[in-house]
């Protein structure tokens, strides 16, 4: 059994001492039926410092003889050294890589394949021996022509990687390519971004009464994101916050909403220029939201 440790000391990384195994290859071979405890430790420049222990059983590979990949495609290999510029320009499609984009030697894999579901064919990029994500962004371009359907201003590229996780990209639109500049590998094609924001509310509704200067509300965006957001309580700007983290946009009303009808009116912008305009009528209430009542188990109602 091998166990990858990603703070090897790797060609691309000599300025930047870090932990290694003796051999220098990343590598811990332990013998099957053994027991380690094995303790990593990171630093910074700033001496400080995280541990993390944990313990490893070596067991027998459970399949001596894998399978196959089921992966029929052809991939062309193009080899790659590490400390020096690379660029591979096959199929309407080109990628730059400047030295030092990987952390070493490697050999990049390219297919292409023709898609239903995106406005471009699907470009396959992957690396055959590092199991690590570059060391830094690189440039990839699509040409034009390959695209099916072209929506000015609404255009992007997508990545989807090993994880089957699906990272859109800004790009930049020249005379003849889509560009962007990208991190990762996996398979990339060109989309589009026409739907708009999603908004749905939180804590109130259109009609409905609030007994918090607080609003709150769920938005979201498709692919590009969301890129601007502005809200006014009965027509004055107030200020908003977007946590991203639990996608919810924060509207602080304390100043502007008075006690009665209101209305509140929510902008959403992604970054394609999809917009989300909607208006509400909420009433405030400074007085004490009524009691409710549950269901207990035997069907009776009990207050909280």
């Amino acid at each position: 059994p091998i166990c990858y440790i990603l703070t090897r000391r790797l060609q691309g990384m000599r300025d930047n001492p870090v932990t290694w195994s003796s051999s220098d290859d990343g590598l811990l071979r332990f013998a099957p039926g053994t027991g380690h405890r094995v303790t990593v430790v990171a630093g910074d420049c700033k001496q400080n410092q995280s541990t993390r222990t944990f313990t490893i059983h070596a067991v027998p590979p459970s399949d001596p003889f894998p399978k196959p990949s089921s992966d029929t495609r052809r991939y062309s290999r193009h080899a790659v050294r590490y400390n020096q510029p690379f660029r591979l320009q096959r199929d309407g499609f080109q990628v730059d890589m400047a030295a030092g984009t990987l952390f070493d030697d490697d050999t990049l894999r390219y297919a292409v394949e023709p898609s239903d579901k995106y406005l471009s064919p699907c470009f396959h990029l992957r690396t055959t021996h590092l199991p690590l994500p570059p060391r830094r962004s690189y440039r990839v371009a699509v040409r034009r022509d390959l695209c099916r359907q072209l929506t000015p201003g609404k255009m992007m590229l997508v990545l989807l990687n090993e994880k089957d996780a699906l990272i859109p990209y800004q790009v930049s639109d020249s005379a003849d390519c889509f560009v962007a500049t990208v991190y990762g590998f996996g398979r990339y094609a060109i989309t589009s971004d026409t739907e708009a924001p999603k908004l749905t509310p939180s804590n109130f509704r259109d009609g409905g009464t609030v007994y918090s200067t607080l609003l709150k509300a769920k938005i979201g965006d498709n692919l590009s994101g969301i890129s601007r957001y502005k809200c006014y309580v009965n027509g004055r700007w107030v200020l908003s916050a977007y946590d991203r983290k639990v996608s919810t946009l924060l509207i602080h009303t304390d100043r502007e909403l008075k006690v009665g009808g209101n209305t509140l009116r929510i902008c959403l912008t992604d970054a394609c220029g999809n917009t989300t305009d909607v208006t509400y009528r909420v009433h405030y209430s400074t007085q004490k939201p009524p009691r409710t009542h549950s269901v207990g188990k035997k069907g009776k109602s009990r207050r909280r």
